[in-house]
């Protein structure tokens, strides 16, 4: 039995390409740019922040994948232990500002559209 997270596509662990037809073709996440609350954003800046955080995941995620799913959190002495790389991952999402996707730009978010935070799952 093969235990590594790329079994179904190669050395990919999602298809960008199916990514984006289902973000932009079938769903047409870039219409909500024609609202005032989202019009700071473009297609543009939302295949920026996909490539942002499809280059974070290969760098971050992807590599630990297999090991993180061996070694899950731990509750130990009353403290939750978690992979090591859990430090980097919540480190880089915060100075992103991917913690704050939803929220409005007033209190520091990205102010974009939630269709984009759920794509941070497929990750």
């Amino acid at each position: 039995m093969q235990t590594n997270s790329s079994v179904f596509l190669g050395d990919k662990f999602y298809n960008r390409e199916h990514l984006n037809f289902i973000l932009f073709d079938v769903l047409k996440a870039d219409s909500v740019t024609q609202y005032e609350y989202f019009s700071d954003h473009d297609k543009d800046a939302l295949q920026m922040y996909l490539d942002a955080t499809d280059q974070f995941a290969k760098e971050y995620l992807f590599p630990y994948l297999v090991e993180m799913d061996r070694k899950q959190p731990e509750l130990i002495d009353g403290r939750i232990r978690v992979h090591p790389i859990h430090k980097d991952i919540m480190r880089i999402s915060g100075e992103n500002g991917w913690i704050s996707i939803l929220a409005n730009k007033e209190v520091g978010g990205l102010q974009m559209p939630s269709v984009f935070q759920q794509q941070q799952v497929l990750f």
